[in-house]
């Protein structure tokens, strides 16, 4: 009796628990990453209006593989870090008693070690970026496609059709937020709630 009621609470408390972390997840962990990601995305990008640019012109051209962009941004996280880890290997390997233990191989390793701290300081950054803007180009192709999907009941398909080539043509940022504006306002219109989607 004791081993069912054991099970019995062990289901009751992960559904709880469950359902609080997918609560917090939708109010406060969701829009804190969104907003971390544009912040990180101004700093890494110097707030350069062409690099802003090419992320609505990536998102122009479709959905790229969700669960892939994760991976590989795990993936360029553990890259955007190695760079630390061979400053530590550096550094052990001039401190003097690892130097006086393994002779003349230290020189050849230093040599080695730098010309590849080189290499991953110059390439590994990039890299990272390119994910990340990957990444929001698919946030930005979602958002536009569900506000399509609210305002279709109240257009023609000859106008969905319109706004479909109107995104397939976005080269810039102000492209995008012009098309995503007159979404919004037949929206508006219709007294439907507008997308609360803000562009980077």
């Amino acid at each position: 009796m004791r081993r069912s009621l054991k099970c019995a609470l062990g289901i009751a408390g992960a559904i709880v628990v469950g359902a609080l972390g997918s609560g917090l997840w939708s109010t406060v962990f969701a829009p804190v990453g969104s907003s971390l990601i544009k912040i990180v995305l101004s700093i890494v990008t110097l707030g350069i209006e062409a690099a802003r640019d090419s992320v609505y012109r990536r998102a122009a051209f479709g959905f790229r593989e969700r669960s892939g962009d994760i991976l590989l941004v795990c993936v360029g996280l553990i890259a955007l870090f190695t760079p630390a880890y061979f400053y530590l290997i550096r550094y052990y390997l001039t401190r003097k008693s690892f130097s006086s233990r393994a002779g003349g191989y230290v020189k050849t390793a230093q040599r080695i070690y730098d010309v590849l701290l080189i290499c991953l300081t110059l390439t590994v950054p990039i890299a990272f970026v390119q994910l990340l803007m990957s990444v929001y180009s698919n946030d930005i192709v979602a958002n536009f496609n569900d506000t399509l999907a609210v305002a279709t009941p109240y257009i023609s398909s000859e106008q969905k059709s319109v706004y479909l080539a109107r995104f397939a043509k976005v080269r810039t940022r102000s492209d995008f937020i012009t098309l995503f504006g007159d979404l919004n306002s037949v929206l508006e219109k219709n007294h439907e709630p507008q997308s609360d989607f803000s562009p980077w």
